[in-house]
């Protein structure tokens, strides 16, 4: 298990409270949106699954996911923080799926994709970049 990380928001008029993100085994992302800090990591207190955590600049857990996932079925495909919003997709290779989750204060939502080989999906396309 990995020390846990120790954060500390800065922006150019406020800083503002330290907090300690959760302990994790292998995997860790951290990504920074507009409103919100998201940490993707493995549970090493829940079989290494993935969990999905949200916190304000304050360090309060605004929201968090507890996936089925970990190393031994799935991989994380994307970790992307757009603005407001928060998005991760699981590579679930045992069963042959992507698996898109995206999360915002309150609530989560999570949608499985196969016979995916590119970007885009029917009436859809995946955009990170606005």
């Amino acid at each position: 298990t990995n020390n846990p990380y120790n954060v500390k928001v800065i922006s150019s008029t406020h800083i503002f409270n330290n907090f300690t993100l959760p302990a994790y085994s292998n995997y860790s992302e951290l990504r920074i949106g507009l409103d919100n800090i998201m940490f993707v990591y493995d549970n090493p207190n829940d079989n290494y699954n993935y969990y999905i955590d949200l916190y304000d600049f304050d360090g309060n857990l605004v929201n968090s996911v507890a996936t089925t996932y970990n190393s031994n079925n799935s991989n994380v495909q994307d970790v992307r923080a757009n603005k407001n919003r928060y998005g991760v997709i699981f590579n679930d290779y045992q069963n042959g799926f992507y698996d898109c989750y995206l999360i915002t204060d309150n609530t989560y939502k999570n949608a499985k994709l196969t016979n995916w080989n590119y970007w885009n999906v029917n009436n859809d396309y995946i955009n990170w970049n606005d």
